[in-house]
């Protein structure tokens, strides 16, 4: 589902890319890869069944390119598909082989060079949404992630201030950013998956 995006983006560039990704909404009934074994129909059709495996499963990859930058998420994504040399060069099927999470979240954690387990417990394991907590007091923005059962989640967060974006470290979940009189926006280009308000349909 994600590649649909990529693909516009490459095709038809960055705006393209915003659009497709803003037609995809999620249900947040139950996780997207859930710990216990569950077969297609209990996944589909079961308590909590949605279509979130494809377009939340879409919104986490959009998220998680911001946390690594593109170009460590791309390598995760070439090599998630083809791990060896010898998997790229082949033509025969030979690279299919059964992964399932905790492999793409080993590989993302060695390529970005940091144990990325934390955004994935959030976004995957467990079905809600974060949420960001905003204040303004005396010229600087306080921001701070609020998660279910209060999980470790330290994603940055990008601010528009006076037409500049920063990106705001998160560590421990809270961060701040100066912003005096100045116009700002948060989260300018939809990167975050989080709780927002009803977007009209």
């Amino acid at each position: 589902t994600y590649m649909q995006p990529l693909y516009r983006e490459r095709r038809f560039g960055r705006d393209a890319y915003q659009r497709e990704m803003q037609k995809q909404r999620t249900m947040n009934r139950s996780p997207v890869a859930p710990r216990e074994s569950k077969n297609s129909h209990e996944i589909y059709f079961g308590p909590g069944g949605s279509n979130d495996i494809y377009y939340k499963g879409s919104l986490v990859l959009h998220t998680l390119r911001w946390q690594m930058g593109d170009e460590k998420f791309f390598q995760s994504l070439r090599r998630f598909c083809y791990p060896t040399e010898a998997a790229r060069k082949a033509t025969d099927g030979s690279q299919v082989r059964l992964v399932d999470t905790d492999d793409y979240v080993k590989l993302c954690s060695e390529i970005a060079g940091e144990d990325l387990g934390w955004f994935f417990e959030v976004y995957v394991r467990q079905p809600h949404l974060p949420k960001l907590a905003a204040e303004k007091q005396a010229g600087l923005l306080k921001l701070r992630w609020e998660t279910p059962g209060e999980l470790p989640f330290a994603l940055p967060v990008p601010v528009l201030v006076g037409g500049k974006e920063v990106r705001v470290a998160m560590a421990g979940g809270v961060g701040e950013v100066e912003v005096g009189d100045a116009d700002y926006t948060i989260d300018p280009e939809m990167r975050l998956l989080m709780v927002r308000p009803s977007r009209p349909r």
